[in-house]
C-alpha cells in the first residue's frame, strides 16, 4: 500500500498532537497528587483537635477553606485583619448558599472588610480600648479555630503562624455569646472556660474581661515549670512574664525564648537583651516572614492563642488564650516537631 507523505505528515502530527496532550494531563494527574494540599479536620469526638503550622508545611489556608466550605448553618468570624481573597470567597460562597455568616472585625487593620464581604454577610466593625486582636472562627456553632494567624495571604504563606482547631460545642457557644457583647460593646461577664476530658483539659480565656485569670494561669505555669519551657513570641514586653522566665531558668528549668528579628529592634528589645544577660537561650527569626507566633510549650502543656506577651494584650485588647493539658502522644508528637523547625533558628 503506498502511503503519501502529506499521509505520513498527518499521522506524526496527530501521533504528536497525542503525546502532547497526554504528557499535559499526566503533569496535571501528578501534580495534583503530589503537590495539592491535604486537607485537615478534625474527627466527630467532641474535644478531637488538630494543630496546623505554616512552618510544618500544613494547609492552613485550604483547610480554613474547606471548614468554612463545609458549614450547613453558620459561621462566626472573629478577626484582627481581613483580606484574603481565598477565605474572603468561601465565606461570601456560603452565604450565597444560605449560610447565616457573621464578621467581627478591627476597623482600623480591616478598612475595606465590610466591602469585600458584601451585603449578604453582616459585619461589625469593633474598636474598644485597644486592638479587636482576636483570630477566632465559628463553623456550624460546633468547631471552632483559634491561634495567631490573620485571614491574609502573607499569615499563611510567609510568616510563622499557629492554629489549632477543636470540635466543641461548649467552646462554641462561648465565643458566641463572647460575639454578642463585641456588638453590643456590653462587658462580658463569664468566668474563663474550663473543659474536662477524659484525658486532658482546655482552658479558654477571653481578653480583657478574662485576663487577670489568664495571666494568673500563664505565670503559674511558668513558675510550676520542671523541664522546659520554649516560647516563641512575636511581642514581648510583659515584665512579669520575664521575670517569671528568668527565675525559672535560675532553677534549673531549660528555658528557650524564640523572638521575631524586626521586633528585637524595637519594641521587643529589652525582653531580648535582658534574657541575653540572664543566660537564657534565645534567637531571633531569620527567615523570611514574620514571626507571628503567640505560643508556648510548658512541660506538658501547650499554651497558644492571638495575646502577644504585652501589657496592652493582658489589659485592653480583645484577645485571647488557650491552654492544653497534658497534650496525648498524637499532639506531643506534633509539638515536638513544630518545636524542632523553630529550633533550626536557635
Amino acid at each position: 500500500m503506498n502511503i503519501s507523505h502529506k499521509k505520513v505528515r498527518k499521522i506524526l502530527s496527530l501521533q504528536s498532537s497525542l503525546s502532547v496532550l497526554f504528557a499535559v494531563l499526566l503533569y496535571t494527574l501528578v501534580s495534583a497528587w503530589f503537590f495539592s494540599p491535604t486537607i485537615k479536620a478534625v474527627d466527630e469526638t467532641d474535644g478531637s483537635l488538630i494543630l496546623l503550622s505554616t512552618d510544618c508545611n500544613d494547609p492552613m489556608r485550604a483547610s480554613i477553606c474547606s471548614s468554612i466550605d463545609s458549614a450547613q448553618s453558620s459561621i462566626l468570624l472573629i478577626i484582627y485583619t481581613l483580606a484574603d481573597k481565598k477565605i474572603i470567597t468561601s465565606l461570601k460562597h456560603a452565604a450565597d448558599r444560605g449560610v447565616n455568616v457573621a464578621v467581627i472585625f478591627d476597623p482600623v487593620a480591616s478598612p475595606e472588610a465590610t466591602f469585600l464581604l458584601g451585603d449578604k454577610i453582616s459585619s461589625f466593625g469593633r474598636r474598644g480600648a485597644g486592638l479587636m486582636h482576636q483570630k477566632l472562627l465559628v463553623i456550624d456553632e460546633s468547631i471552632v479555630w483559634v491561634g495567631s494567624a490573620n485571614m491574609t495571604a502573607s499569615s499563611f504563606l510567609q510568616y510563622g503562624n499557629l492554629m489549632g482547631c477543636v470540635r466543641s460545642k461548649v467552646l462554641a457557644e462561648r465565643i458566641i455569646e463572647y460575639s454578642k457583647a463585641l456588638r453590643t460593646k456590653s462587658q462580658f461577664k463569664q468566668p474563663p472556660l474550663q473543659i474536662r476530658l477524659p484525658s486532658q483539659e482546655f482552658t479558654f480565656f477571653i481578653h480583657p474581661y478574662q485576663a487577670n485569670e489568664s495571666l494568673k494561669a500563664l505565670i503559674n505555669k511558668i513558675d510550676g515549670a520542671s523541664s522546659r519551657i520554649f516560647v516563641a513570641m512575636y511581642t514581648f514586653t510583659h515584665e512579669e512574664l520575664l521575670r517569671v522566665l528568668v527565675s525559672a531558668k535560675k532553677r534549673g528549668v531549660t528555658v528557650k525564648v524564640l523572638f521575631d528579628k524586626d521586633s528585637i529592634l524595637h519594641t521587643s528589645i529589652k525582653a531580648y537583651v535582658r534574657c541575653k544577660r540572664e543566660g537564657i537561650i534565645c534567637s531571633f527569626r531569620k527567615k523570611s516572614g514574620l514571626l507571628h507566633y503567640k505560643a508556648a510549650i510548658i512541660d506538658d502543656c501547650l499554651i497558644f492563642g492571638s495575646a502577644n506577651w504585652t501589657k496592652a494584650a493582658f489589659k485592653v485588647n480583645d484577645d485571647c488564650l488557650l491552654f492544653i493539658e497534658p497534650l496525648n502522644n498524637q499532639q506531643k508528637s506534633w509539638v515536638n516537631a513544630w518545636w524542632k523547625t523553630q529550633e533550626m533558628e536557635f
